[in-house]
């Protein structure tokens, strides 16, 4: 919970309390460091935050896209999973359409979210 709520503050503060503001471009669980209290260290490569490609709709996707892969434990892309469970949203999407989305979240978390949630 610390890397989703943290990141989240993250993302609000640059995206609305800096002017101006500022797009992170690169959310990603590989560009995340946690400290010792699983607090959100961000990292961002030099060539993305000179590009100017992508805008903050883009941070926000990309962190609805972090909270899944902690959620379900699992990557974006895993190309050694069968070829339905590549993509972890076309993945998530079929398991809530199969009403299946408690079978979704990562077994080892302490307590699973709600099918309403996910």
């Amino acid at each position: 919970m610390n890397i989703i709520i943290g990141t989240d503050k993250v993302l609000a503060y640059i995206h609305e309390g800096l002017k101006p503001k500022v797009v992170h471009r690169d959310v990603k669980s590989s560009n995340i460091l946690v400290d010792r209290q699983w607090n959100p260290k961000f990292y961002v490569a030099p060539e993305y935050a000179c590009t100017g490609m992508l805008n903050e709709k883009s941070d926000i996707y990309s962190i609805g896209i972090l909270i899944m892969e902690i959620i379900t434990g699992r990557s974006p892309v895993d190309y050694s999973r069968p070829k339905k469970e590549v993509n972890l949203i076309d993945w998530l999407k079929m398991m809530i359409g199969n009403r299946e989305s408690e079978v979704a979240a990562y077994p080892k978390l302490p307590k699973k979210p709600a099918s309403k949630v996910l």
